[in-house]
């Protein structure tokens, strides 16, 4: 086609202001053409940086209204624009936007673009960008907005939706994302726009879409906002068009929200018999019914009720099985509800014994008795080095971080290993009895990065232990199906002797109250006072970061504090104090007032004392989302048994993170650790997987521990609140208070500074190393991350000298693409 190029171009003068145009026409002034568009202008970026400013990537991006001609006057002289910002370039500095822009490169033609039913409708501009060629196109499409885009969530949520539609990379929708211009370019205008009613569509398909369930940014699918109607026609990959009701679960469908020109969803259906579509490049879940259930935690302990209440033959049972296998595997059980505050010894019989009681209700102690009074041999595991040498303690075993205390053939017969060092187990002659302590997280344990290339191998070292050995104990405050099912499945074998048990104690008693904290910033406020006024206080966060920051505001009020720091950076080093901690908590505690701690304190580890002393005056919790679920608080908080107070703040983040397993399962496929199930690729390079993958074992733990997972960190505040009551705890909301609120602001700011000073000093006096020795690197997993962060600047092409303390510093995780640097001199 023949672009047209715009009458009213700008001028060649590059200190002129950006273009203006008013129209002329006075039947324009209401079209889309005459609307003054709210976005930045930046005169330093010219094309792609012909100045080479590097500084204009951040600065020089100026607020302006223009209309349609005006904009492409400016980018004619090669000026980029973005959103209007509010300060320098960057997401958190957006502030408006009348425009939504996305970019095409090569996929489709200016021909095809201008034909495309959307652009058709809703297109306002197109305009060739650098790249562009007569074999391959390169293009940007511009859409203005009837009403204007405040929010940057909403910002990114229509641009990512806009990206799909066209089959482009939806990674690219950053609220504040530059779009260059091109001096060379060829345009054309339309007098048409995107209005009100189909923006809202597309927030609506984008919002909350992709989002990381962790904070190390793993792709979640969430549950779309958008339903399907009864009436909407969807595509088979294999058999052609129909409604979603005449295609069978799993059959593979051109996904109908995007651009999909190959099949890239799949029939999903929930327990409900509901149907809807899961699509890998959307991200997301559609369903039929606008499908919104509430997951129910507490679906096992049901189960296990109905099963004794209600007659098999009523179909009214079949709605608390998530599966027809879990009834199965459940009706075949013995099944003991029991209310005791303390768990009293119990006959165990050859098969598997399933144990969910509450914390603090003795189930250690059972565990204890039953050694005690057993000659049998016995394999305790675990998943956390503090929990597990905790537990061989209390238990008389040997652990297995004392191997060099004697010969480890005879010191197996009785023995406590973590999850990640079961490979040393042999598996020559069966175990009496098999000890799971937490036994969910255990399980859940096998999604840990510390298993890495072990996982498979370990995974079926435990399978073998747990099917041979000739009785199995899993215990859990919140034992649920994932336990239940795994151990069932792996010792449902035709020669199998003996049966399952299922113990649940109900008991409940009151354990006070437990207050809930409006904001982070009071809590620390509070956290402060407490400890200047001479209370003892345990203080727990699911956030590393967190403590190490709070660590750094009190010592900087006081220097003698007696305070220890437990986390995974802690115990890692070389200090007796840390060392003589986790030896013996409940002593060691008497010597500090003040003990932080993040998970790396396994959840076994408690400060419960005889006769229910008050050892604590205050525990103190924070939890911040996507860390960990409400359970996972919960456990971090009942380290101190018996606490004076309780204070809490739960940040009240919400997601919509689907739980269905279909999805969740598809979600879990696509993660290196499961790999093993890759047979293959198709002709368009993506993966084709072994057909009886849904049996794989470790993709169906990693499924269930997904979907509880994320139902949790859906609504993690509520969730907690429902789950502590459960527990017997009053939950008292607290007042805002602007003197505390005022306390906590200014420690938190000067533990944030000299955290940050800490990390800068860390990475000036690191060690250097040769190039030898830096390529050696990835081979040395206990080089110093500081170490090979200032190594590795030292080598980047694009700077060069050498970090100063004078500078500003950002910090991150590499895992996320930002290396930490100081002030550095540009190359």
């Amino acid at each position: 086609m023949i672009m047209e190029n715009l009458n009213s171009a700008a001028s060649d003068d590059a200190d002129s202001p950006p273009v203006v145009s008013s129209p002329t026409d006075p039947h324009e002034r209401a079209s889309w053409l005459t609307r003054k568009l709210r976005l930045s202008i930046n005169r330093r970026l010219i094309d792609k940086n012909s100045l080479g400013d590097e500084g204009a990537f951040v600065n020089g991006f100026v607020p302006h209204q223009l209309d349609v001609k005006a904009l492409l006057g400016n980018i004619m002289q090669g000026y980029s624009y973005c959103a209007e910002l509010k300060g320098p370039r960057s997401n958190s500095n957006f502030k408006a936007s009348d425009l939504l822009s996305v970019d095409i490169d090569g996929t489709m033609t200016l021909d095809e673009a201008v034909n495309d039913q959307f652009v058709a409708a809703h297109g306002t501009f197109i305009y060739t960008t650098a790249s562009h060629t007569d074999d391959k196109h390169h293009f940007r499409i511009g859409f203005a907005l009837e009403r204007t885009i405040e929010d940057a969530a909403e910002m990114r949520a229509a641009t990512r939706s806009l990206i799909l539609k066209f089959g482009g990379d939806a990674a690219a929708s950053d609220p504040s994302r530059i779009f260059f211009g091109n001096r060379k370019t060829e345009c054309v205008y339309f007098n048409r726009g995107i209005p009100s009613p189909i923006l809202d569509e597309l927030i609506a398909q984008g919002r909350d879409a992709d989002q990381p369930d962790t904070d190390f940014g793993r792709r979640a699918s969430t549950r779309s906002r958008i339903t399907i109607s009864p009436g909407k026609v969807v595509i088979s990959a294999k058999r052609g068009s129909g409604f979603l009701d005449d295609f069978d679960r799993s059959e593979q469908l051109f996904c109908p929200f995007h651009k999909d020109t190959r099949p890239s969803a799949f029939v999903i259906q929930n327990r409900y018999g509901q149907k809807g579509i899961r699509c890998s490049a959307c991200v997301q879940s559609f369903w039929a019914t606008g499908y919104n259930d509430h997951y129910d935690f507490q679906s096992f302990e049901k189960a296990a009720h109905a099963i004794l209440t209600i007659p098999k033959a009523t179909s009214d049972i079949d709605k608390f099985f998530p599966s027809e296998d879990d009834a199965v595997h459940m009706a075949a059980a013995t099944i003991d509800f029991t209310d005791q505050e303390h768990l009293k010894h119990w006959q165990f019989v050859q098969g598997a014994t399933f144990i969910r009681s509450p914390k603090g209700s003795g189930k250690t102690e059972l565990l204890k008795n039953l050694v005690q009074e057993e000659r049998g041999r016995f394999l305790l595991i675990g998943h956390r080095r503090t929990l597990i040498r905790s537990m061989c303690n209390r238990l008389g075993l040997d652990c297995y971080l004392d191997d060099e205390k004697g010969p480890r053939s005879r010191r197996h017969d009785r023995y406590g290993i973590c999850l990640d060092s079961l490979m040393k187990i042999k598996t020559d002659k069966p175990y009496d009895y098999i000890l799971i302590d937490e036994s969910e997280q255990v399980l859940a344990h096998f999604l840990s990065s510390t298993m890495a290339e072990k996982r498979l191998p370990v995974l079926h070292r435990l399978r073998h232990l747990v099917s041979s050995a000739k009785k199995v104990i899993a215990l859990d405050a919140d034992l649920s199906w994932n336990t239940f099912r795994r151990i069932s499945e792996w010792r449902n074998k035709p020669d199998q002797a003996g049966s399952n048990r299922l113990i649940i104690n109900t008991f409940r008693k009151d354990r006070g109250t437990i207050h809930l904290v409006p904001t982070k910033t009071q809590l620390i406020g509070e956290i402060h006072r407490a400890i200047a006024d001479g209370k003892r206080c345990f203080i727990t966060a699911n956030n590393r970061g967190f403590i190490e920051k709070l660590e750094k505001s009190l010592l900087d009020k006081d220097s003698t504090a007696r305070l220890i720091t437990i986390t995974s950076k802690t115990v890692q080093r070389t200090d007796e104090r840390i060392a003589s901690f986790l030896a013996d908590p409940k002593s060691e505690s008497s010597k500090y007032q003040v003990i932080l701690a993040s998970p790396s304190l396994g959840t076994g580890v408690d400060f419960s004392f005889d006769n229910e002393e008050d050892r604590f005056d205050i525990v103190f919790g924070m939890f911040d989302p996507l860390l960990l679920t409400h359970f996972g608080c919960d456990q971090q908080l009942a380290r101190v048994r018996s606490p004076k107070e309780v204070r809490v703040f739960v940040n009240p983040a919400r997601f919509t993170f689907e739980t269905d397993l279909d999805t969740v399962t598809a979600d879990a496929l696509s993660f290196e650790m499961m790999g093993h199930l890759i047979k293959g690729y198709d002709p368009a390079g993506r993966e084709e997987y072994l057909d009886q993958r849904d049996n794989d074992p470790l993709l169906r733990i990693a499924a269930s521990v997904l979907s509880v997972e994320r139902a949790s960190k859906n609504d993690l505040k509520a969730h907690f609140i429902e789950y502590v009551q459960r527990q017997g705890w009053e939950v008292v909301h607290v007042q805002r208070d602007e003197s505390v609120y005022e306390v906590g602001s200014l420690a938190w700011v000067t533990g944030s500074a000299l955290h940050k000073e800490h990390a800068v000093r860390r990475l000036v006096e690191a060690k250097s190393l040769s190039d030898d020795e830096f390529e050696k690197v990835p081979d040395q997993h206990r080089v110093k991350r500081h170490t090979f962060t200032k190594l590795t600047l030292h080598r980047s092409p694009r700077w060069r000298g050498s970090p100063t303390r004078e500078g500003s510093g950002k910090t991150g995780h590499e895992k996320k693409g930002n290396m930490m640097f100081i002030t550095v001199e540009r190359g």
